[in-house]
């Protein structure tokens, strides 16, 4: 018997920050294991998985299915039962409701999918495996269509040894991968205890945690630090990290390798929510960057989304201690949640600022299906407007078909307005902009010295933009606006609609689309930075209350403006753009960002700078100052 698995992504544009496809890795090992007669091929390009198909046909297809991937999982397994009607096509993943009303609906949509894995799938397939994915009987942790009826087989406990799974990576089933633009990504634990209901690992995980052993997962790392060619960057697929003693012995083990091979430069991390070992363990990676998400402030919405958050006075404590370390610290906020209204969620942003929480990541919230939300707003408990809209990098075309993956967003609920959400659109922009990715940070902590909320300056840029900013960045301000509002459609069809129209596949195929934050934080600084800094000087100087405050505020923008590397002009970024202040760059940095440009590559500039800044250490954007 031949299987193909595949976790298949859009690589359309020829630039991703999409990591090994781990989660088949981990079916193949395990199956391999069981039946060592079975022959596995794994697939993450597109491309690839149809020239192989192309070449020999399996006998089994599976693909794990998210939000990211789900359309083009449905186009790709109808091509492949159009071509080979006997391949039995097996999708597993969380995008997908628990309920017999959802069954029902997916395998309607999915005319070509034979089985669906439910919950983890390691046990599940093995299940399919005996039963020679045949639907003579329920088949235990999976779901299927007889052409009458769903059947459904019994729900599976979770795998309490996960030592039992071989390692993907030990085994060699990821080798090929290294030879790739790809990112490694790492499991040392499974599960989350927590069931906040916009999330589905709370369902998904049964709300328990297993773990692999601690040798294992140092052979991992030094597996991939031996083998890794094109990045320097490295994913921890945990929920929690940060959680257990064991993370802070990972941690160190990490740190070393670090030491050793110069691999992983950065490892992004899910935090632990409630814990307060997350500061040490994070001041070991180096690149001090701890993210503790606390999502609302607002007491109505954490009930409404069964959420507990950490102590405020840890997390304030926390946080403070990684600035004081030099280190990047913040938390993540979602809008429109259930419950959230404007004044609440400005609220929250306003007590951050006050906190001087350094990095604020400002979300939308999304309805995902497999999550408790999707089944309250499916049963009316939670009543909303939704609407769609592309995932960023998430579409193609293959043998003919384009494709296109949504996302669902909450755009009106009971408590909050579509156009009090769009409100809010170019002020989490200027807050990832001059806020988050420091561009220009240290303006507004001057301004928060003269006690100006950060907050005030933000949305005054915003009102007064019109009469008083300079043509190109009013430009760049209208044409935010248009498209924080243009970007949903009612329905996915109208979107596919939209986009496979020749003009406007072309502008895709062009990069002009992308997560507005990071496309428009780059298109001003390629287009328009000098008359940007203009205008926030300009508004900045309208808080200062002497001259002298004023002449400090345009010193600290003249500064903010030579630091930041000018990648307009080609490899001459490595050069510092100014002479009158004592910049340089490191030679590490210069080489960790020759990689990234490697990687990211793109005719369009943009798209590499944001794709870049993802994943990267922002602090590289900068040149650094010498010591005197």
């Amino acid at each position: 018997m031949k299987i193909y698995l595949c976790d298949l992504f859009h690589n359309y544009l020829g630039v991703s920050t999409s990591m090994f496809p781990l989660n088949v890795g981990y079916i193949a090992a395990y199956a391999k294991k069981n039946f060592p007669e079975i022959e596995f091929e794994i697939f993450k390009y597109t491309n690839d998985f149809i020239s192989r198909f192309k070449e020999e046909k399996p006998d089994v297809v599976g693909f794990s299915n998210y939000v990211w991937s789900s359309n083009l999982n449905n186009k790709i397994s109808n091509w492949v039962k159009s071509n080979s009607f006997e391949t039995k096509i097996v999708f597993g993943g969380p995008n997908i409701d628990y309920s017999a009303q959802a069954y029902e609906s997916f395998f309607k949509t999915h005319p070509a999918v034979d089985f669906y894995i439910l919950y983890q799938g390691e046990e599940a397939f093995l299940n399919l495996i005996k039963a020679e994915f045949k639907k003579e009987n329920p088949i235990n942790g999976v779901v299927f269509h007889d052409g009458k009826n769903v059947v459904l087989g019994e729900k599976l406990p979770r795998i309490k040894d996960l030592n039992s799974i071989p390692s993907p990576y030990l085994e060699g089933f990821l080798d090929k991968f290294f030879e790739t633009n790809l990112i490694p990504i790492i499991e040392t634990s499974r599960g989350c205890p927590y069931r906040c209901t916009y999330c589905c690992q709370g369902i998904s995980s049964y709300n328990r945690i297993e773990f692999f052993d601690l040798e294992r997962v140092k052979k991992e790392i030094d597996y991939i630090a031996k083998k890794v060619k094109n990045t320097n960057i490295l994913n921890l697929a945990d929920s929690n990290f940060g959680m257990l003693e064991r993370d802070m012995e990972i941690t160190k083990y990490f740190a070393e390798v670090t030491d050793k091979t110069g691999y992983p430069r950065k490892v992004s991390a899910n935090w632990a929510k409630n814990q307060t070992k997350v500061f040490e363990i994070s001041q070991k990676l180096k690149n001090l960057n701890l993210i503790i998400s606390l999502q609302s402030l607002d007491e109505t919405v954490l009930k409404n989304i069964k959420r507990t958050n950490i102590s405020l006075p840890i997390f304030r404590e926390i946080l403070e201690k990684v600035e004081r370390e030099g280190g990047m610290s913040g938390t993540e906020i979602i809008l429109a949640l259930p419950g959230e209204t404007k004044q609440s969620h400005l609220e929250t942003l306003r007590k951050l600022f006050d906190w001087n929480i350094s990095y604020i990541i400002c979300y939308n919230a999304l309805i995902l299906e497999g999550s408790e939300l999707s089944s309250q707003r499916a049963s009316g408990e939670f009543k909303c407007k939704t609407k769609f809209r592309l995932i960023d990098n998430s579409y193609g075309e293959y043998e003919g078909i384009k494709v296109f993956e949504t996302e669902e967003g909450i755009r009106e609920s009971s408590t909050i307005s579509e156009e009090e959400i769009l409100y809010f659109r170019p002020v989490h922009w200027l807050i990832q902009f001059l806020w988050n990715y420091r561009f220009y940070y240290d303006l507004l902590k001057y301004l928060r010295f003269l006690k100006i909320n950060p907050l005030d300056y933000i949305t005054k840029l915003i009102d007064e933009a019109e009469e008083k900013a300079p043509e190109k960045v009013k430009a760049i301000f209208k044409e935010f606006r248009e498209e924080a509002k243009n970007e949903w459609f009612d329905s996915p069809e109208n979107l596919f609609k939209y986009y496979s129209q020749p003009e406007n596949f072309k502008w895709l195929k062009d990069g002009n689309y992308g997560k507005m934050n990071g496309k428009y934080i780059f298109k001003v600084l390629i287009e328009a930075k000098e008359d940007f800094e203009d205008y926030l000087l300009k508004i900045a100087q309208e808080f200062c209350p002497s001259e002298m405050e004023k002449e400090k505020v345009k010193s600290i923008v003249e500064f903010l403006s030579a630091s930041i590397i000018d990648f307009r002009k080609g490899e001459d970024f490595i050069y510092p753009n100014s002479s009158k202040f004592n910049l340089y760059m490191p030679e590490e940095q210069k080489k960790s960002l020759q990689v990234l440009l490697k990687q990211y590559g793109h005719p369009n500039k943009n798209v590499t700078l944001r794709k870049m800044s993802e994943l990267m250490n922002i602090k590289d954007f900068f040149f650094k100052i010498k010591n005197a």
